[in-house]
C-alpha cells in the first residue's frame, strides 16, 4: 500500500476518494503494458530511458485519448 501511495503522490489519484477501481485498474494495466513493451525493446537492443519506461497515473479522459 505504501508503494501505491508513493506512486500516486502528486497525481489525480492521490486523494483516496478519487480512487475509483476502474481508473486505478486501467492505470495499473497501462503501466504494466508500457513496462513490458520497454523490456521487450530493451531485450532487442534498444536503449530505453528510465523516463520512457515509467508510467504516472492519469485520468480516465487522458487514458481514453491515449489508448484505443
Amino acid at each position: 500500500m505504501g508503494a501505491f501511495n508513493e506512486w500516486v503522490r502528486g497525481s489525480m489519484l492521490e486523494p483516496p476518494r478519487a480512487r475509483r477501481v476502474a481508473t486505478v485498474a486501467r492505470n495499473v494495466l497501462a503501466g504494466a503494458a508500457l513496462r513490458t513493451r520497454a523490456a521487450s525493446l530493451a531485450a532487442q537492443g534498444a536503449l530505453i530511458s528510465r523516463a520512457a519506461s515509467s508510467w504516472r497515473p492519469c485520468s480516465d479522459a487522458d487514458l481514453d485519448r491515449m489508448l484505443p
